[in-house]
């Protein structure tokens, strides 16, 4: 074994087998999708901590999770730069409209500045018309963020039903209609 990859391999190990972007050759297509294996508190099954962010277009002063308990809720982790994020819009444009009124919401959260994600939600194809914050320093540790987009399903209890780092493409509506269509 030659030694980059003893030293690769032993850096894997010490960050405890946590998934790093970096080392992932993600091209940003559909099928480049990436399941965490490990974490400590965001995985499925266990409840998502609360946390508050502002609310980008100011319905409501804060938007917290225990504010959205009662809903299935799809927190969308993105931003403007990231290629992979933009090309799942036109599919969260869909299963929003599909679901929106089936107890279902999305809730974006942007590692951005307030104007870029302004300037493109101006953009007509990409309204977005469900709930925006900007990133808060913290949000990163607290949901142990790795990559981009990364989307975490929770249910109208507060259990986390899915942790997806990548694209999720057409799988989103599926993945939805089998969960929300089920219990209705």
């Amino acid at each position: 074994m030659n030694l980059m990859l003893k030293i690769f391999l032993s850096f894997l190990v010490l960050s405890n087998g946590l998934y790093l972007q970096a080392f992932s050759g993600s091209t940003g297509t559909e099928n480049d999708t990436h399941q965490t294996k490990v974490h400590k508190k965001i995985k499925v099954g266990n409840i998502i901590p609360d946390f508050r962010l502002a609310d980008l277009d100011g319905y409501i002063a804060m938007i917290s999770m225990q504010s959205l308990r009662g809903k299935y809720v799809l927190i969308h982790i993105w931003g403007t730069s990231c290629r992979a994020c933009i090309m799942d819009m036109p599919y969260l444009h869909t299963a929003y409209e599909r679901f929106k009124d089936k107890n279902f919401l999305i809730y974006s959260i942007a590692r951005d500045r307030l104007e870029n994600v302004q300037r493109f939600r101006n953009n007509p194809k990409y309204k977005m018309p469900w709930r925006h914050s900007i990133f808060d320093a913290e949000i990163i540790n607290l949901l142990e963020i790795e990559g981009y987009p990364t989307q975490i399903l929770v249910s109208p209890t507060g259990e986390i039903l899915l942790v997806q780092i990548g694209t999720m493409g057409k799988r989103l509506e599926k993945i939805l209609e089998e969960t929300i269509e089920k219990t209705q």
